[in-house]
């Protein structure tokens, strides 16, 4: 298998970037540990804000890691939101789960052949357009979907960090699926968005060496 995403900067720089054990904000974009916000009346460590195109059973393993990711950053102190799209019969809502704010929003263009497979939102731009600004980190989770844009893309309007979860996204095996979609999509829309990202999140050194081989420089943790 050939890359079909290599990025010529990347070539270039030997295909080299930073492997980090943990994610650190730059000096301009930390906070204290904690802080007071009055609308809560509590204390928090950081406003999380993670995003995935979706929590149903056909979206894999994300609609387990992601919730998972969201409890324990709660119990941890952090204040964190999910942003998802909501299931195709299904409409919008604002829950509290586990400790964490589970927005879900309604699914545009799902009754139309092929437009519906990017999972589009108008809610849930229009929401992150509105939260980000407050927020201190934007997560998002996957690839490939008009969600995983839109996070990318307020987070850099906003100059909010932006951490990306490949989940074994950019994989081989992953690529070659409907690999031409994915290669048009890429040059579209993802491929500046994940060049932007302050960190690319994975799970194995296996992964690690998936981020690069397709080119990408970010610094990436192993967690």
């Amino acid at each position: 298998f050939e890359p079909p995403f290599v990025n010529d900067g990347a070539l270039a720089a030997g295909g080299k970037g930073l492997k980090l054990s943990a994610v650190s904000l730059p000096p301009d974009q930390k906070h204290s540990a904690s802080r007071e916000d009055p609308s809560l009346g509590e204390s928090s460590l950081l406003e999380v804000l993670h995003v995935t195109a979706g929590l149903g059973l056909a979206h894999g393993g994300t609609s387990y890691a992601v919730p998972r990711s969201c409890r324990s950053q709660a119990a941890a102190g952090a204040r964190v939101t999910l942003f998802s799209v909501a299931g195709q019969d299904e409409s919008g809502s604002d829950t509290v789960v586990d400790g964490y704010r589970d927005r879900r929003f309604r699914w545009n263009l799902a009754g139309i052949p092929i437009l519906r497979e990017l999972r589009c939102s108008w809610d849930l731009l229009r929401a992150l357009q509105h939260t980000v600004p407050h927020g201190d980190v934007v997560h998002g989770h996957g690839l490939w979907l008009m969600p995983n844009v839109y996070d990318g893309r307020v987070a850099a309007q906003n100059k909010k960090p932006y951490v990306v979860s490949s989940h074994g996204m950019l994989g081989p095996t992953a690529l070659t699926f409907s690999r031409g979609k994915k290669i048009a999509f890429w040059y579209m829309y993802q491929r500046r968005i994940v060049h932007k990202a302050a960190c690319i999140h994975v799970t194995s050194e296996s992964e690690y060496e998936e981020v690069r081989a397709i080119g990408l420089v970010n610094p990436v943790a192993i967690i």
